[in-house]
């Protein structure tokens, strides 16, 4: 039990607490940290639960008769129709075990800040690519298309943004930008679906038809004005002067879509009320809105340490 409070404490307070722990200005790092934590657990659990329970697009680089053929002949005695006909149980069991490990490494992301398991910190990389191999089969199921890949730059990029504020003490704007680049590599890759540059997902029209009980043609029109904003906050967020009202909306709307998976398919008549697996869907996108909100509570550190410079630059 005393360990279980000691690990607590630390993601509270951890190594970068002042001397006044009470004080919530010193307790700030620590609080940051401890939710970009969470953000990245729920990350990796929600995701490695869909490649557990509900396969993943692995299993379409898997089946990609082009790309493995070579491969195959080259470096096996099998043919395509040999792999073909035995290696989907193999393909099944491997997809599982992804799922398990970064399930796994999930739970370690909690406990990245107690000091003797500091070294855990590197689990975030495996993570990484994972995410990254699951990230590319669905890009290589939509022919390749721009969009998709932005749209997974920051569930992707989460487990390196935590490896990289665990690393760095002096990590503030460094961390910022490249979140910010994240954020709006997403937000410009969903903007560029939803306004009808790329094919627009039925699943778009069907989750706006169902939660705002409008038509068809509604739920485009209604698309393709929140991806006119998509564009907008994707280039504001860049911009210091239009970055905090950028924040606000991304903040807002990632938020709103997350949880549009569960109340699009909430059906009392189904198995857990219909909620596998979108509960996971919801949490995998945590990304898409707690990122921002760190961000945005970074903003103060950035006007501080731009006034630093401004003030070296006077004397």
């Amino acid at each position: 039990m005393s360990k279980a409070v000691n690990i607590t404490s630390h993601l509270l307070h951890g190594p970068w607490a002042g001397k006044h722990e009470g004080c919530w200005k010193s307790r700030f790092p620590n609080v940051w940290l401890a939710v970009l934590q969470l953000c990245t657990t729920l990350t990796l659990l929600s995701r490695g639960w869909l490649m557990f329970r509900w396969d993943s697009h692995i299993r379409g680089l898997c089946w990609n008769e082009e790309l493995l053929t070579p491969w195959i002949e080259q470096y096996t005695d099998s043919s395509w129709d040999d792999y073909a006909l035995h290696s989907d149980p193999y393909i099944t069991s491997s997809i599982e075990w992804l799922g398990i490990t970064l399930m796994i490494i999930s739970g370690l992301c909690l406990l990245l800040r107690v000091p003797k398991l500091a070294w855990l910190k590197w689990s975030l990389v495996p993570a990484f690519l994972i995410m990254t191999l699951d990230a590319f089969g669905n890009l290589a199921d939509k022919d390749y298309d721009a969009a998709m890949a932005m749209e997974y730059a920051l569930q992707v990029g989460t487990p390196l943004a935590l490896l990289m504020a665990l690393t760095r003490h002096k990590w503030n704007r460094t961390w910022g930008w490249i979140v910010s680049l994240l954020a709006a590599s997403c937000f410009l890759g969903h903007g560029l679906y939803a306004a009808g540059h790329f094919p627009l997902p039925w699943s778009f029209q069907t989750m706006s038809m169902t939660i705002l009980r409008v038509d068809e043609e509604q739920a485009k029109a209604f698309l393709y004005l929140a991806g006119v904003l998509d564009f907008i906050v994707a280039a504001a967020i860049l911009i210091p002067a239009l970055r905090r009202p950028a924040l606000y909306y991304m903040i807002l709307w990632g938020g709103v879509t997350s949880l549009a998976r569960v109340l699009a398919h909430y059906n009392p008549a189904l198995k857990y009320n219909g909620l596998d697996p979108w509960v996971a869907e919801m949490l995998v996108r945590s990304s898409h809105w707690l990122l921002p909100l760190l961000i945005l509570a970074l903003l103060p550190s950035y006007t501080k340490q731009s006034n630093r410079r401004d003030d070296s630059r006077d004397e």
